[in-house]
């Protein structure tokens, strides 16, 4: 009973961990006033990010990769014609995307959406699989064998927080591959049973 208690204790601890890690990237676009520009702040960062811009047709009209240690970079759009763009801070946990709207002396933002990459972790023949969903998103679990059979297959659509604990002790003893894709990210891990 003592070891059941404390395994359910660490699979507990270790969901909140998991969400901490996936938390929120702290990055944000802020239009400013009386420009034709936007600047991006970021108060914590851990990794390299990616600023995007594309056009109403999905083409790439801006590319700028941002390191580690800025924190605050001014962008200008003076260049830009008028009309519908999608602004996107990319980094390799997250995806923060804003709908924008520049006219002929100012940017807009009009709605934004945040989605973040799923984790999973290993633990005594259990998987944990955690991820944060702002907007409603779908998820897909796959577990393969070794010979790339699919041995377990789960599909939901989900908004908040999704976390599920997966019970592999009715496996046999070989080595897996789990898979967890989203509308935005896929993460996949090997496993040995």
């Amino acid at each position: 009973m003592k070891n059941l208690l404390g395994t359910t204790v660490f699979i507990l601890f270790s969901f909140f961990q998991l969400s901490a890690n996936n938390a929120p990237q702290n990055a944000v676009l802020d239009v400013v006033i009386n420009e034709k520009s936007v600047v991006l702040k970021s108060t914590v960062r851990t990794e390299e990010m990616t600023f995007i811009i594309t056009d109403q047709f999905g083409e790439k009209v801006f590319i700028d990769k941002i390191e580690e240690n800025k924190k605050r970079v001014k962008y200008d759009l003076k260049a830009l014609p008028s009309g519908d763009y999608i602004f996107k801070i990319q980094s390799e946990n997250s995806i923060k995307i804003y709908e924008a709207l520049i006219s002929d002396d100012k940017v807009s933002l009009v709605n934004s959406k945040s989605f973040f990459r799923p984790m999973i972790q290993n633990i005594v023949r259990k998987v944990i699989v955690t991820s944060e969903h702002l907007n409603d998103e779908d998820i897909q679990v796959s577990i393969f064998d070794n010979s790339d059979a699919l041995v377990y297959r789960l599909n939901d659509q989900n908004t908040g927080a999704f976390q599920k604990l997966f019970n592999l002790k009715e496996l046999p003893l070989g080595d897996y591959t789990v898979m967890v894709s989203t509308d935005y990210f896929s993460n996949s891990t090997k496993i040995s049973l």
